[in-house]
């Protein structure tokens, strides 16, 4: 243990940078606030040892994003004043749109500084082990806690009956609950414990898993820990009781590994999977559900898509400004919107509402610079050096109905994927025997 930490010690001493820049891969799957430490104490130590960041085709649609709608957000924040009615800018203010609020929230875009910084630091296939070995290490400590905690709360949720106290109110400060105060069942407690941030951080560590369990099996190490990564991860996605990134990461995560082993190999475990799932209550549920999801009058996230977005582009042609949509606007336009929903749940019709086709066009260069990018990098040493685009697709396959494009959880997630696809350095590298060996 001595040892260990003098290894660990003697690392942050040679290369904080890159110490950091690890803490920061791994704490992304934990904890938004660490990840954000981690990631502005790398950017410091790279700054300060004068390494110039790697402006490559993803950063700079980052950067054209971000340029876009800080212009437009401002545009309409100055237009949504007497001042812009008075000039002809719009027929009246509108107070329910918040241009102001939304060009404070661009900051939250500033953090997708993680591509550059990981495009200059994984700069060798060692490196890139090693940051996606890190990343496994804190997908599969979350998948624990939602394995082993989330159960335990939620059954505290429905038989402890709720009276005082801090931990009382934790419990019982969720919904579908009794006239006592608790709870329907476990099944209506247990998808309230996992967030969509957890069950998108399962789903990347799930494809990188296979990605890196695929890549060990195939230099002839032992796959077995990166196999007990995948089992735990997926459990963990069908706790959560989310179908996008339980139905996407198992895809994507079965295509990796029949690529390496037979499908007669993985598909009983697939199977297992599918009926684990379909064993929940909740989950059978939300599955039985999903035809009336593309039914505008039965479905909020429809009727935002049919309704919601031709009437807010019709009155809003050159965009709203970047997150400047409220709830209360959705449901003044449509009915049909649930309560406290105030983006479109998709990313490419969010950009659309919020910059317009500018921001369509923009996301659309980003995204696919990115792809890309990442399906060169498949290209190095796969299969370990497909994870970024495993990862990448998964989350823009996923973002078509789930907006997660500044979702600040998910942007570390975006920036890894992104930054390591465009990492140039790995390809002039090689590995040695004894590496592969321990992966």
């Amino acid at each position: 243990m001595r040892k260990r930490f003098e290894s660990i010690r003697r690392a942050a001493s040679d290369d904080p940078a890159w110490f950091c820049f690890l803490m920061f891969a791994g704490a992304a799957m934990l904890s938004l606030p660490l990840a954000r430490l981690f990631l502005g104490l790398s950017l410091f130590f790279t700054i300060r040892a004068k390494t110039r960041l790697r402006m490559t085709p993803p950063a700079w649609g980052w950067i054209a994003y971000l340029v876009l709608a800080i212009v437009v957000t401002a545009a309409v924040a100055a237009a949504n004043t007497p001042w812009g009615v008075e000039h002809g800018f719009l027929e009246k203010v509108d107070k329910y749109i918040e241009p102001a609020k939304g060009l404070r929230k661009t900051t939250k875009l500033l953090w997708y500084v993680s591509i550059p910084v990981a495009a200059t630091l994984v700069n060798s296939r060692k490196r890139l082990r090693s940051v996606i070995g890190a990343m496994l290490a804190g997908g599969t400590a979350l998948a624990l806690w939602t394995v082993l905690v989330n159960p335990v709360i939620a059954l505290m949720q429905t038989y402890w009956h709720p009276s005082c106290g801090f931990i009382d109110k934790l419990l019982s400060s969720r919904i579908w609950h009794t006239p006592d105060g608790r709870p329907i069942s476990i099944h209506h407690a247990l998808p309230y414990l996992g967030t969509m941030h957890d069950a998108q951080r399962l789903m990347v560590t799930l494809v990188c898993g296979a990605c890196a369990m695929a890549a060990t099996h195939r230099e002839g190490g032992p796959w077995h820990r990166q196999a007990v990564a995948i089992a735990i991860s997926a459990i963990a996605l069908v706790v959560t009781c989310k179908r996008g990134p339980l139905v996407i990461g198992a895809c994507v995560a079965f295509a990796v590994l029949v690529t390496e082993f037979r499908p007669w190999r993985i598909l009983p475990f697939a199977v297992l999977l599918a009926c684990a799932a379909l064993a929940v209550p909740t989950t059978r549920a939300r599955f039985a559900a999903l035809p009336r999801e593309f039914d505008p009058a039965n479905s909020g996230r429809a009727a935002m898509w049919t309704i919601v977005v031709p009437r807010l582009h019709q009155q809003y042609p050159y965009g709203i400004g970047f997150r400047s949509l409220t709830a209360r606007k959705m449901r003044r336009t449509s009915k049909q919107v649930e309560k406290h929903r105030n983006h479109v749940h998709s990313s490419p019709l969010q950009a659309f509402v919020d910059l317009s086709w500018a921001g369509v066009a923009v996301w659309l260069f980003w995204m696919g610079a990115a792809t890309a990018c990442a399906v060169r990098m498949s290209r190095v040493f796969p299969p370990l050096s497909a994870a970024p685009l495993c990862a990448l697709s998964a989350l823009i396959v996923f973002s078509l109905v789930e907006y997660n494009l500044a979702d600040g959880a998910v942007i570390p997630l975006y920036g890894l994927a992104m930054g390591i696809a465009s990492a140039k350095g790995v390809a002039k590298t090689k590995d040695s025997p004894t590496e592969i060996a321990q992966g």
